[in-house]
């Protein structure tokens, strides 16, 4: 991930407060290719730039708040449930 930053660098600039950038809508655009082309080097582009918009929000209205499992949306199984830790499993 580090390495596709730092080329990343070199061709788009410094990752940096930039707001002609969309990190969401290119993280989204990288997952599709990643469904399309099952090339796993767009998931380190998508936790890349889930990263560039942590530490450098579009959103305006962003802000971060550690919470518990019960604020967390959960994680969906295969099977298609929805669990919100081991205790569910």
């Amino acid at each position: 991930m580090l390495n596709r930053v730092a080329v990343g660098f070199f061709n788009y600039g410094p990752a940096k407060r930039d707001f002609s950038y969309n990190w969401i809508k290119t993280l989204r655009l990288r997952l599709k290719h990643y469904r399309e082309t099952h090339n796993t080097e767009n998931l380190i582009d998508v936790a890349n730039y889930a990263m560039l918009e942590f530490l450098y929000p579009i959103d305006r209205r962003a802000f971060f708040e550690a919470t518990d499992k019960s604020g967390s949306p959960g994680a969906i199984l295969t099977s298609g449930r929805v669990v919100h830790g081991k205790d569910e499993l």
